[in-house]
């Protein structure tokens, strides 16, 4: 069983030029989710089922804290001299890790950002 020699040559582009990573933790996964979004858009009225949003928003959720801390980590690691296969290991861990935290932790995370935007609602309203 051998490589595909384009994911081998990815791979040695990471390693040789570890900003890829930092690049790809910054941009990458801000216009992941805007194509997810904006591929997701014309299906928002089956994913009106309550198993599917759940899932959707998870993975967003997950994907935000991602795009967040992701950056923080590869861009402190990438300045510590870390190697870029070693960047691309802990992003993907970070993700996995953010997947599995969304998912056992998501009636408070919808429920603290459904809160907040409740509290921004009444603000505007009473600037009115």
């Amino acid at each position: 069983m051998e490589l595909n020699s384009s994911f081998a040559r990815l791979l040695r582009s990471i390693e040789d030029a570890p900003q890829i990573m930092v690049f790809f933790a910054a941009f990458g996964v801000f216009f992941y989710m805007i194509l997810l979004g904006l591929a997701l858009w014309p299906f928002q009225d089956y994913i009106k089922n309550k198993i599917y949003n759940t899932i959707i928003k998870t993975y967003f959720y997950a994907l935000g804290i991602t795009w967040i801390v992701g950056f923080i980590t590869q861009i402190l690691l990438l300045f510590l001299g870390i190697s870029g296969l070693h960047l691309l290991a802990i992003w993907l861990t970070l993700h996995l890790i953010s997947i599995l935290f969304c998912a056992f932790n998501f009636h408070s995370i919808d429920g603290s950002i459904t809160r907040l935007g409740e509290e921004k609602k009444k603000q505007k309203s009473t600037k009115k």
